[in-house]
């Protein structure tokens, strides 16, 4: 969250929801109570953005990046070293900081 909210004035967790549903895996309860997510979320600057799983499971990573620049307008991308992302997990974080790179996303 530090490095998302020095690179812009808010910070966004973005998370995915109905993933369970869609890869057939069996439901869990959540970490924290959902109608307390949102007010921890805030005590940490960080508002939240949930995208259904459904919609977004078969972009390519170059979509993916695409999504993020032009259509929710991100500038800033934090990941980890183990980030995948797109189809079939076929993007990593080194992809992502090259495609982000040419979206103007700072990774």
């Amino acid at each position: 969250a530090d490095i998302a909210s020095a690179a812009s004035n808010s910070a966004w967790l973005l998370t995915f929801h109905g993933m369970a549903e869609v890869l057939g895996w069996e439901m869990r309860l959540p970490l924290v109570a959902p109608e307390l997510r949102a007010s921890i979320l805030r005590g940490c600057g960080v508002r939240e953005r949930s995208l259904p799983f459904a919609n977004i499971r078969s972009l390519e990573p170059d979509e993916f990046v695409d999504l993020l620049a032009n259509v929710l307008s991100v500038k800033t991308v934090v990941c980890g070293a183990n980030y995948r992302f797109g189809y079939r997990a076929a993007g990593d974080a080194k992809l992502l900081q090259t495609l982000g790179k040419a979206a103007g996303l700072q990774v």
